[in-house]
């Protein structure tokens, strides 16, 4: 039967069928009768009271214009900016306090008012969307700090770091983790429900879902982000452009959201609703999720570019930053034009370089691996600090001498740019390296008695680790001129570079100076190089010697680079190929991800079936006991003794586990930026940042017996090949 109320403009069946005397039974008597009369008498009125009402109400709708935002694109945005940003923030902690008080705070609360619908696909529609993505974005940022260190602590952390593999690196696996975490917590604390005065289940069951569809989002958006780089790394040599636009973080975050968008809103429908989403619903929340990605993006990159300009507490005036908007863009210009010449020596004929693997013939680098990066810590990196060019190979390959990190590598690979301008009559060292804000370097050359005579003909360029490369004039010191290198190792300097058969001359002792100022952290390593000269291609039996001599040092070329032409060059002294970039020859197998990713995971295997067959035909060499270590069961107990009672708190109890067992300094000493929330602007762990706490620490430890001082050995791993964990190479200054 169906109810009068459901249509009241028509009256039912029901109804029609009152108004017949013949269908009301009336041989029950006159009380029947009577009884019967009243309840339809009763019936028709309500049904007629209640047709007028419900006609009333829709004539004065239909009467009423349709109200439509008409503020235009700009003011649409600001108000729903403002309403998602302002007044559903507030309302959503005041669902929290009466919920915890008993109060009706929510009810009350009117800061913003709701801003009118907006006609769908107009200009006000658009704004509406785009406003309340913007409005997402502080909440998020505020759930983002506070929420950066509870991934690990909750285990997210240490459930992504078995995830990572050879591109999601574990820093990236960690980053998405605290991302999850900052849109669970952005969603389920500032997102109010739709209902105010809700039981606490009832709130707790939709914060919980609007926590879990943030989650996704924001893990989606990171993801999805870091993979576009990556991509776009992989195409700058083939598409420029592109690769520059996806490297963009406003831009790939964007791209990335706009699928995560419409995962959301799928996502909220079934959720919420036990419903496919609609086509309208999935446009919307692409957009919002779009702008909320490429917010998130763009602020990123804002905060990059705000941390490069200045220097030190002053902002440079605006002809200086003028000047060098233009310089830059000349100079992306000439690097573009001179990395075709370097590119066409990768692939040419017979004159090319190759990844020289251990026992691998000498061939050509696979296409696909020529812009490879080793980590995506590298891939996030600014394109502004990939630039090869002439005159940063002339000195150093385009890389630091003094990293040893592989993630670090790869990034700085040929990536120092040039300032072509000459002094002429050349600078004093001490005030080039003032204007470069290296007041701590410049003090040390003003004491050293060779280096505070030396003059600066040009600046060689710049790397995110080194933040100046100087070329020196002639003098009594460097009769043939020099190149000049501040470098902040963040990998550690192994003492065997610019010493190795193969190696360009160093011209220097390489000096340990500390830095205090605000611009730069950690210990500078100050030396001079020979210099070289790099060309597009080099003679087939130079490469042949290079090589030999590589192979006969038992090592292997690993870390190659985008511009491989420029990490090697010819001596001006000797005529001979040698290396510029020292750590890209290491030992065999120090660069397995590396290999992994330009081989793929079927040449790796290959070599180790190579390896097990050379074995079963008794054709291979022993391998050599370098990683046996007898351990010292008293004084292993003597250590973790120490490292219970010390001063230590459970953050540095966790790094010290970490070094005894094994792992590496450098990836523990990213671990305690992830520990302290230190990231760089572009997310990644800021090491530069906690490097000087962390040496305190491995300082104390060594001091209270954790860990062994640098050089000493366990005396029952004495004559062995193999040095305890604390030998000086794993734990002395500046070796992280």
């Amino acid at each position: 039967m169906t109810s009068p109320f459901l249509n009241p403009d028509k009256p039912s069946s029901q109804d029609t069928d009152r108004e017949k005397p013949a269908t009301l039974d009336l041989n029950h008597g006159d009380q029947t009768q009577t009884a019967a009369a009243n309840m339809l008498a009763e019936v028709q009125a309500v049904s007629a009271t209640t047709r007028a009402h419900f006609a009333e109400n829709k004539a004065l709708r239909d009467s009423e214009p349709k109200q439509y935002n008409h503020d235009g694109f700009l003011g649409a945005l600001v108000e729903n900016a403002g309403y998602s940003g302002i007044q559903q923030t507030t309302r959503s902690l005041a669902q929290w306090s009466d919920l915890a008080t008993g109060g009706k705070l929510a009810d009350r609360v009117n800061l913003v008012a709701r801003p009118l619908a907006a006609e769908y696909k107009s200009s006000e529609w658009y704004g509406e969307q785009f406003g309340g993505a913007v409005g997402k974005i502080a909440p998020f940022l505020a759930a983002f700090a506070v929420t950066r260190g509870v991934a690990a602590k909750i285990g997210v952390n240490a459930a992504l770091e078995g995830e990572s593999g050879a591109v999601f690196t574990r820093a990236n696996a960690i980053l998405t983790g605290q991302a999850a975490v900052a849109g669970f917590g952005s969603e389920a604390i500032f997102t109010p429900n739709e209902k105010n005065n809700q039981s606490l289940p009832a709130m707790a069951t939709e914060r919980l879902k609007n926590g879990a569809i943030g989650a996704l989002d924001m893990a989606s958006i990171t993801a999805g982000s870091l993979s576009l780089k990556a991509l776009g790394t992989a195409a700058a040599e083939d598409m420029p452009l592109a690769s520059a636009m996806l490297r963009n973080g406003g831009v790939s975050a964007a791209i990335s959201g706009y699928p995560t968008g419409m995962l959301s809103a799928e996502a909220h429908s079934r959720l919420f609703e036990d419903r496919a989403s609609t086509a309208a619903e999935r446009e919307q929340s692409a957009l919002g999720m779009a702008a909320v990605g490429f917010g998130l993006g763009a602020l990123q990159g804002r905060a990059t570019e705000t941390a490069e300009s200045r220097s030190g507490s002053n902002l440079p005036g605006i002809k200086d930053v003028l000047q060098v908007k233009a310089e830059n863009t000349m100079q992306h210009i000439d690097n573009f034009a001179s990395s075709l010449g370097s590119f066409d020596g990768l692939i040419g004929g017979g004159n090319r370089l190759a990844y020289a693997q251990a026992g691998a013939q000498f061939g050509r680098v696979p296409l696909r691996s020529m812009a490879m990066e080793s980590t995506l810590r590298d891939l996030n990196s600014n394109v502004m600090f990939r630039d090869g060019d002439k005159a940063a190979g002339n000195a150093d390959g385009g890389k630091t001498s003094a990293e040893k990190s592989s993630s670090r590598r790869s990034s700085d690979r040929s990536s120092e740019k040039e300032n072509t301008t000459d002094s002429g009559k050349g600078t004093p060292l001490k005030k080039a390296l003032t204007d470069l804000h290296l007041g701590d370097v410049a003090d040390f050359v003003a004491r050293d008695k060779v280096l505070k005579n030396q003059t600066v003909v040009r600046s060689l360029g710049e790397g995110n680790d080194s933040p100046a490369v100087l070329e020196l004039a002639p003098s009594k010191a460097f009769p043939e001129g020099g190149a000049l290198k501040v470098t902040i190792a963040e990998g550690g300097w192994q003492k065997d570079w610019g010493t190795r058969p193969f190696d360009a001359k160093m011209l220097s002792k390489v000096h340990d100076v500390e830095l205090s100022g605000s611009n730069f952290n950690g210990s500078a390593a100050v030396y001079v190089q020979e210099l070289v000269d790099t060309q597009p291609r080099y003679a087939q039996d130079l490469v042949d010697n290079f090589f030999a001599k590589v192979q006969q040092s038992g090592l292997e070329f690993g870390d190659g680079g985008p511009e491989i032409m420029k990490q090697v060059g010819i001596s001006r002294k000797t005529g001979d190929l040698v290396l510029i970039d020292l750590p890209s020859i290491d030992q065999a197998g120090a660069h397995e991800t590396l290999r992994t990713i330009i081989e793929g995971h079927e040449g790796v295997e290959e070599a180790y079936e190579k390896e097990n067959k050379a074995i079963r035909d008794g054709n291979h060499e022993p391998e050599k006991p370098d990683f046996e270590q007898i351990i010292d069961v008293d004084r292993e107990a003597h250590s973790q003794q120490a490292l219970r009672e010390g001063q230590f708190t459970a953050h540095e109890q966790e790094l010290l586990s970490q070094l005894k067992e094994g792992i590496s300094p450098r990836e523990v000493l990213e671990f305690a930026a992830l520990l302290e929330g230190k990231l760089t602007p572009k997310g990644m762990p800021d090491t530069k940042a906690v490097k000087n706490q962390f040496d305190a620490m491995v300082r104390r430890a060594q001091k209270a017996g954790v860990l062994d001082k640098p050089g000493k050995q366990s005396k029952a791993s004495a004559g062995n090949d193999a040095s305890d964990f604390g030998s000086e190479s794993d734990f002395a200054d500046n070796d992280y």
